[in-house]
């Protein structure tokens, strides 16, 4: 769904799964239903997080905000879990 107020997302990573580079012009809340280890590059192909770094697992389902978002790619690194997210922009 778009207007010219929000843009809504569903996305979804199948294991092993990369997504082609891209950016998000508008900061936006995701609602991430799903997900196991995954790493999000930059347009350069630098790690910019990686999951398996964090002390413990993400407790899911949770909810986060973004800021707008350069270049980058998610790779879902999971042999079990798809990455399931809704993404809302909000447009300025």
């Amino acid at each position: 769904m778009e207007n010219d107020k929000v843009r809504v997302l569903e996305v979804t990573l199948v294991l092993g799964e990369k997504e082609a580079l891209h950016h998000h012009r508008w900061p936006s809340v995701l609602y991430i239903q799903e997900a196991g280890d995954f790493i999000d590059y930059d347009g350069e192909g630098n790690v910019t997080f990686d999951s398996r770094q964090l002390p413990e697992p993400l407790p899911m389902p949770f909810t986060m905000y973004k800021d707008p978002e350069a270049p980058h790619s998610v790779v879902n690194l999971s042999k079990t879990e798809t990455i399931r997210l809704i993404r809302v922009e909000m447009k300025q």
